[in-house]
């Protein structure tokens, strides 16, 4: 019997994040970057929660930006389990484009979660930042009189002019205009997204296959697995006369990962297993970790149940199956 109480008013009204800890940082960009228009800028924001999955944290984004375009990535999210507690995460990188020159404010992001330790709520935040924006390129003037040669003012100048003969030269070609450059840049950076979301692509299409060619053929240990299974075999025994029931699920997982390495929890496990006592086992030991404690002698019914490792259903072989109509040549040998 769970005794649940209700979410607290003074949670607010965003995403309700029940927490051990939340964390928010981003990095790329500091206060002594340089800013240039036209060139970007990359942001990357690392959201991460210790007893939350990613799937419960919100989803990044920044807010619209005065003076700047912004591009998001692609999220990049992952969960990560030490045997006691849950790790979510979530990260992703913006690239940021100034399109004018001056003060370039990044507003403050932040997200609000509730402190499960202390029962209060918190707020994980990064600050404001403030950038200088220069132009991309430096603009050459023209000179003027102030500019000109001691004892040469502009009129003289273009009386010389008037009196030299002009001679014959080929027209250098017209400067392209800044319309033209921020084009082509941006048809540069299309191009460059493309190419990086095709390499993304492929990468998932690599790591999908060569996960299902792990999953699906059975390959012998290696020297340093064999030595894995070793210390997982001994921390198991030791786990056991320890009444360290804890200990001995993820040193059981350990044990059983060598041969299913997608192997998420007991419950998985003992929907594999064909020995009824090591599946009684499982269940009592579930029960030890999330219950009250385990019965008198379980530790030794334990380690008898798992002492020659774990019992799996094997698949039934092909070509086992009998066939209700009769062979075709009954008489061939």
């Amino acid at each position: 019997t769970l005794d649940v109480r209700p979410r607290p008013t003074t949670s607010g009204n965003d995403a309700w994040l029940p927490a051990r800890s939340v964390t928010l940082s981003a990095d790329g960009i500091d206060a002594a970057a340089s800013a240039k228009v036209g060139e970007p800028l990359t942001l990357t924001l690392h959201l991460k929660a210790q007893g939350l999955g990613f799937e419960q944290l919100p989803e990044l984004a920044l807010p619209k930006i005065d003076g700047a375009d912004v591009y998001p990535d692609k999220t990049t999210t992952q969960n990560r389990d030490d045997g006691e507690w849950l790790y979510g995460e979530r990260e992703r990188k913006f690239a940021i484009v100034p399109n004018r020159t001056g003060l370039l404010s990044l507003p403050a992001i932040s997200v609000d979660w509730w402190d499960t330790a202390h029962d209060r709520a918190e707020t994980a935040a990064v600050p404001a930042l403030n950038l200088n924006v220069v132009p991309a390129a430096a603009i050459t003037a023209k000179p003027n009189s102030a500019n000109a040669p001691n004892g040469i003012n502009t009129a003289n100048r273009e009386t010389a002019v008037a009196a030299t003969p002009v001679m014959p030269a080929t027209t250098p070609p017209p400067a392209p205009s800044d319309e033209n450059t921020q084009l082509r840049m941006w048809r540069l950076l299309s191009a460059l997204a493309l190419v990086l979301w095709l390499v993304t692509l492929a990468a998932w299409v690599a790591s999908r296959q060569a996960q299902h060619r792990c999953t699906t053929t059975l390959r012998p240990p290696s020297a340093s697995g064999g030595a894995a299974l070793v210390t997982a075999q001994s921390a198991m025994r030791t786990a056991c006369t320890r009444d360290d029931w804890p200990a001995a699920a993820r040193a059981l997982l350990t044990w059983s990962r060598a041969e299913h390495p997608d192997l998420r929890n007991l419950g998985e496990l003992a929907r594999l297993l064909d020995d009824p006592e090591q599946i009684a086992a499982i269940a009592e030991l579930e029960r030890a970790c999330y219950g009250r404690g385990a019965a008198a002698g379980f530790n030794a019914r334990l380690a008898a149940a798992f002492r020659k490792g774990p019992s799996y259903r094997r698949p039934a072989a092909a070509g086992t199956t009998r066939s209700a109509l009769p062979a075709l040549y009954p008489f061939q040998v």
